[in-house]
């Protein structure tokens, strides 16, 4: 049973870092972001909720606009559900290489630890964001050097590719057209492992629509490891990709057990995210009223093929 945090703003104070490492310009940038939220009509309602480390992580990571993000994936904000990242988490389906100095943030995607009744694609990214989030917190140096993402298509089946729809593609669009250059700079490549035919023609169904930015840093390779060497030296890679680290020791450790284990991390989201619904205007769709629709549609189809 999920037990309603009274006062929000105070435990979302216990994320904030009392050891986190503000440089003198960083300093200035949150002392200025403050003040613009309170000259920002649709924003200052939320600087109660402000995290001063975690602002400052974000203004290392983008300068974004969080109104309209919210705006433009506001269908996505009202049908994920936070509880569906813990299976997501703690099966591993996402893993950081420990990082060596000069290397730049790597990131594992496992699609094949991702099983369908987890949760939606969307609540898979989201996950895979949290995750990051986390390892930020005692981490925030972890991308100073970019972001490399690795997914392991080992397991990707149909079912995961249905997951991929056009209206899916479409709300990554507008949420990509929200982000600013200084974000996707930080991106050295998304590399597509262990791959095979059926990814591939996945990708390419949706390839033509795809701004350029994004179809430069796609690398899509059945087990070539020189693709990803390519992007980063070895020595800061694990052997399975093509580096020196042994396998077995080259992840962070504990990230799982610890994120799982905190349920007042996903009350928090989930009251956070009831909070934006209700500012924006936007209805949650719950999962059961989601898959009647989806149902019903499929009926329909199915009908108008009959009668064809």
């Amino acid at each position: 049973m999920v037990v309603a945090i009274d006062n929000l703003e105070s435990a979302l104070q216990k994320y904030d870092d009392p050891n986190f490492v503000y440089t003198p310009e960083e300093e200035k940038a949150v002392k200025e972001l403050l003040e613009l939220i309170d000259g920002d009509e649709e924003l200052k309602i939320w600087k109660k909720y402000a995290v001063k480390s975690a602002a400052a992580v974000g203004l290392r990571f983008c300068d974004g606009s969080p109104t309209t993000a919210f705006k433009a994936y506001s269908s996505l904000l009202g049908s994920i559900d936070p509880a569906n990242f813990k299976a997501l988490i703690e099966r591993k389906t996402f893993q950081i290489v420990k990082q060596k100095p000069g290397a730049p943030a790597i990131l594992i995607c496992r699609v094949g630890n991702w099983h369908i009744s987890d949760g939606s694609i969307e609540e898979i990214v989201l996950a895979g964001v949290v995750y990051v989030w986390w390892v930020l917190r005692t981490n925030p140096n972890l991308l100073a050097n970019g972001l490399l993402e690795i997914q392991d298509m080992a397991g990707f089946k149909l079912k995961h590719a249905r997951q991929v729809t056009v209206d899916l593609v479409k709300m990554g669009l507008k949420f990509h057209a929200c982000v600013p250059p200084s974000a996707t700079a930080l991106a050295k490549g998304i590399v597509a492992f262990n791959s095979f035919a059926l990814v591939e023609e996945t990708y390419n169904l949706f390839k033509g629509i795809l701004p350029k930015d994004i179809k430069s840093l796609v690398h899509i390779t059945k087990n070539e490891t020189s693709v990803i060497t390519k992007l980063v030296d070895p020595a800061f890679l694990p052997v399975e990709f093509g580096g020196t680290i042994p396998d077995v020791e080259a992840y962070m450790e504990g990230l799982e057990e610890a994120i799982v284990k905190d349920e007042e991390l996903f009350q928090i989201m989930r009251q956070l995210q009831d909070e934006v619904l209700k500012t924006y205007g936007i209805k949650r769709i719950e999962k059961k009223k989601k898959e009647k629709k989806d149902k019903k549609d499929k009926t329909k189809v199915d009908g108008e093929k009959a009668m064809a």
